[in-house]
């Protein structure tokens, strides 16, 4: 008998705010080899401000060129279906789906979460 096996594609990223190579955290991303099933973003944060509000999170369409922390150089944000910019939860139709909303650092401690989009 044949089994089926659902791959996951993963990848990850460090994150550093513009103009700065000091890394505040790690995300992971991950997703299940089917169609239209959601991405989980794991991760950590550290080295920010503390208590500081919306801090922007989003994706870029290309890696940085080692040594450069200018994020324009990374392209536009990843929006493959070409629309406006909207919400971390309207739908995809309406927002980049790199655009992933912004996030509070409230404490001067690692912050972990774990969220799905």
């Amino acid at each position: 008998s044949s089994q089926s096996q659902e791959k996951t594609w993963i990848a990850k990223a460090d994150l550093h705010n513009d103009s700065s190579p000091l890394s505040v955290g790690t995300l992971t991303f991950t997703q299940a080899n089917v169609v239209g099933s959601p991405v989980r973003v794991t991760g950590t944060l550290t080295n920010l401000e503390p208590n500081t509000r919306y801090h922007g999170f989003h994706v870029h369409m290309f890696a940085l060129p080692d040594g450069i922390w200018d994020c324009s150089q990374a392209g536009a944000h990843w929006n493959p279906y070409e629309t406006t910019h909207g919400g971390r939860n309207d739908p995809t139709e309406r927002r980049h789906v790199g655009d992933l909303g912004n996030i509070w650092y409230l404490f001067y401690i690692v912050s972990s979460s774990s969220l799905s989009y």
